[in-house]
């Protein structure tokens, strides 16, 4: 450009200097962006653009020096296609289109974990007041059936209950306060206990119909289950009656009480369809359903109930049933 302009002086060689030196900076730093990722791109490209005209600016300073050294016309031509570059390359491949949605998505982020951490709060705070609804509904539970005072005091009875756990304790309760067991012999009243253990117990298929003998205590026992569910009903206590009483099923009285008047374990086996595992979980759990009732009584000062569930235990703990065997221990 030297020889073209016709012009050889210091001061027009220093401008030309310059300028290739700013051109020579513009494309080192044109090349480096392109390789940084795009979402760093997008977050320098005001940067780049400050940059980019700063460049330019530069440019067209050194180019108006060159103008007051006499070569003024080549000089501005140069600084024009250096300007022309800067303005034609994309603001680090960020667009104001892009800028905008990327705010939006931030915005709406926002939105949601301040919701989220609302709702996490909100559900918190309904769970501890469902909690402490349940608690005051069996509350009154316990108010209506006597096991507890006005002033949420343990009653008698309540402590009765408290010692009760292989079964509904508060149906439990409710029966030995009604006397249910004292006109029961003590055969009968283990084979009438089965019955509320039958919940976590396999039920028989086809069971036989209940002794003469023991059906009078079965239907009591139905009544004072129905009454229990009608109670929790009236505290707000979802209760589905029918379901309840089937809960204290009834087939295995026959099995228990013909275990207790000395039958062997095979008639039971023949006697119902149940596996022999299932047979020997059941009357082990009744074992500890009579453990727990001799606890209750005993809180409750009836010594004759006590007595009577005592041999009730004797009749029921004989033969393989309580062998100390590895196969059989639970």
């Amino acid at each position: 450009p030297l020889e073209h302009l016709g012009d050889r002086s210091p001061a027009c060689k220093r401008a030309m200097g310059l300028l290739d030196a700013a051109v020579a900076r513009e494309a080192q730093l044109d090349a480096e962006l392109r390789r940084l990722p795009a979402v760093v791109l997008m977050d320098v490209g005001g940067e780049t653009d400050s940059d980019g005209a700063s460049g330019s600016n530069g440019a067209e300073a050194s180019g108006a020096h060159v103008d007051g050294a006499g070569c003024g016309g080549a000089a501005n031509g140069s600084g024009g296609a250096t300007n022309g570059s800067g303005a034609g390359r994309p603001a680090g491949g960020a667009t104001p289109a892009t800028l905008v949605e990327r705010e939006k998505r931030l915005s709406r982020k926002q939105l949601l974990q301040q919701q989220a951490a609302g709702l996490a709060t909100e559900a918190a705070g309904v769970a501890c007041d469902e909690f402490g609804e349940t608690v005051r509904r069996m509350q009154r539970v316990l108010l209506r059936l006597g096991l507890v005072d006005s002033e949420r005091v343990v009653l008698l009875k309540g402590r009765a209950a408290a010692e009760v756990d292989a079964s509904d304790e508060v149906l439990v309760a409710e029966l030995l306060y009604r006397g249910f067991f004292n006109e029961l012999s003590p055969a009968a009243a283990a084979a009438v206990c089965s019955c509320l253990v039958a919940a976590d117990m396999e039920k028989i298929k086809r069971p036989q119909t209940p002794l003469p003998a023991l059906q009078p205590p079965l239907a009591t026992l139905r009544e004072v289950a129905t009454e229990v569910a009608r109670v929790y009903t009236d505290a707000g206590i979802a209760t589905d009656e029918a379901e309840y009483v089937q809960r204290f099923d009834s087939g295995m009285v026959n099995m228990v009480h013909a275990w207790c008047e000395g039958a062997t374990f095979a008639e039971l086996c023949d006697s119902c369809e149940l596996f022999e595992g299932s047979i020997i979980r059941a009357i082990r759990r009744l074992s500890e359903l009579l453990d727990e009732l001799k606890s209750a009584a005993k809180a409750m000062g009836n010594d004759e109930l006590f007595s009577k569930l005592e041999e009730s235990c004797r009749l029921l703990r004989r033969d393989i049933v309580f062998a100390s065997s590895l196969y059989v221990e639970m």
